[in-house]
């Protein structure tokens, strides 16, 4: 389908030490570019807290007028224990898939091996500005992992957010964020998830664009993943955020977990209509911070600094900016002021940009990426995955698709197989790989995991876990 594909397989045999926490000092958090400040702890006494927000009024008046950030030591240390204790839910897990989501998935380099991980496997597709990364555990680092920092290391898939004009088109489809990304490459998506999927429950992650379809995945195929955690991601539908509250509701054992983080200032959250279920962090920074800045943000690697030195993680890009005060929020509240309330303002203010868009596509000149077209695929796309699940032969859906003229010529082969990856031979791949994970020796509960968790009919599970009886 046009993308690049890099596949990386951890040898088990291989040992990777890796040291305790963390013990390097915090960075310097003078001169700081950072987000209005928050308020800082009360002070003992009648008037203590009055004295001390005048003194934060003072303080962000000079940060604004003169672009300094200097604290004193005692007041950095009053912020520091502050947001500690706003943050002890914070596991240190989620400042590593920070670094995943902000910098592996837009192709940076970070140590995964330090954390117990490596890389499985990247796609890339550029036509439609898709990225997807790929990482699973190293055997002999659970345990430690486990130790240092109380989760359980798990495979993960991390979506990279917008880089070019195909991802900025999405950013404002009308039929919602990174629509278009994910019908277009639902086929790479399923296989990263899939092949992560052997080695356990998948967390999926993803900065900006890349935390909308992170949540998307999460809706849609939910029996294969764990966590979401998403980094100043904008909404999702509320649909698929719902479909995922059923599902959770009916499974509660195999629940799937979200924990959203957004750094105050920032607009791109505002955008869509719901989140998958779970927990909204909002950083707020010492100082000021553009929404352009608050989007690239790190709060997490900024946490990170602020934190104890034995609770710190190793390895960590970015911090040097200090967390001023940190909210907690229910992902459906509307306190929070970026949920549902913002959705009905902000969601109808993005999808009048991308009519704008569709309508201009002319004078932008922007071709074979035009919302038109794009708006198209979406649409034809369930309509296709519907007949298909209503047992429409395939022969006949592929002859509809070819006859859509709105669509590019790429655009349709694209769809073809797209449709023939889930309903033409999907069936037929699941037989050869059940075979091969026979003759080597795989388990019987390991094989019935990976049925379950395949993108299957479900006569055609069924027919896989016969074969899976036969002797």
């Amino acid at each position: 389908m046009g993308g690049d594909r890099r596949a990386r397989v951890p040898n088990a045999d291989e040992s990777t030490e890796i040291p305790g926490p963390g013990r390097r000092p915090p960075p310097s958090i003078e001169g700081s570019n950072a987000h209005n400040v928050a308020q800082l702890p009360e002070e003992d006494g009648e008037f203590g807290w009055f004295e001390a927000r005048m003194r934060d009024t003072v303080h962000e008046l000079k940060t604004f007028i003169t672009g300094s950030d200097s604290v004193t030591d005692a007041r950095a240390e009053r912020i520091d224990d502050r947001v500690r204790s706003q943050t002890e839910d914070i596991p240190a897990q989620d400042v590593i898939y920070e670094q995943f989501a902000h910098v592996a998935a837009y192709g940076g380099e970070v140590p995964e091996t330090l954390w117990g991980y490596q890389e499985l496997d990247r796609f890339t597709d550029s036509e439609t500005d898709f990225s997807v990364v790929s990482f699973a555990p190293l055997p002999e680092m659970i345990e430690e992992h486990r130790q240092l920092y109380g989760r359980e290391l798990r495979p993960i898939v991390a979506f990279r957010g917008t880089v070019n004009t195909p991802g900025w088109l999405d950013d404002t489809n009308v039929h919602g964020v990174g629509q278009y990304q994910f019908a277009a490459n639902e086929p790479e998506i399923v296989r990263m998830l899939e092949d992560a999927a052997v080695y356990g429950r998948v967390d999926l992650m993803g900065h900006s664009l890349g935390g909308a379809l992170a949540q998307m995945t999460a809706c849609r195929y939910p029996s294969s993943v764990g966590r979401v955690a998403t980094f100043q991601s904008p909404q999702i539908s509320r649909d698929d955020a719902f479909a995922l509250e059923d599902y959770n509701r009916e499974n509660t054992g195999q629940a799937v977990e979200s924990t959203h983080y957004r750094a105050a200032g920032d607009v791109v959250p505002r955008a869509g209509e719901a989140m998958t279920p779970g927990d909204v962090y909002r950083f707020d920074h010492l100082g000021w911070m553009d929404p352009g800045s608050a989007h690239v943000s790190f709060p997490l690697a900024d946490l990170n600094a602020q934190r104890e030195e034995d609770q710190q993680v190793m390895g960590i890009h970015g911090g040097g900016q200090r967390v001023a005060d940190v909210q907690r929020f229910d992902s459906y509240s509307e306190a929070e002021g970026g949920s549902i309330l913002d959705a009905d303002i902000a969601e109808p203010a993005r999808e009048g940009a991308g009519l704008m868009v569709e309508g201009g596509n002319i004078i932008l000149s922007l071709s074979a990426y035009d919302m038109q077209t794009m708006g198209a695929y979406v649409t034809i796309w369930n309509q296709v995955q519907a007949e298909c699940e209503a047992g429409t032969k395939f022969d006949k859906i592929e002859h509809v698709i070819r006859e859509q003229t709105v669509l590019s010529d790429s655009q349709r082969e694209r769809m073809v197989d797209n449709a023939r990856f889930f309903y033409g031979n999907a069936i037929d791949e699941a037989v050869e790989q059940l075979e091969v994970m026979r003759q080597s020796g795989w388990d019987v509960r390991r094989i019935e995991h990976w049925i379950a968790t395949r993108t299957l009919r479900s006569p055609d599970k069924d027919a896989l876990r016969d074969m899976l009886r036969r002797p």
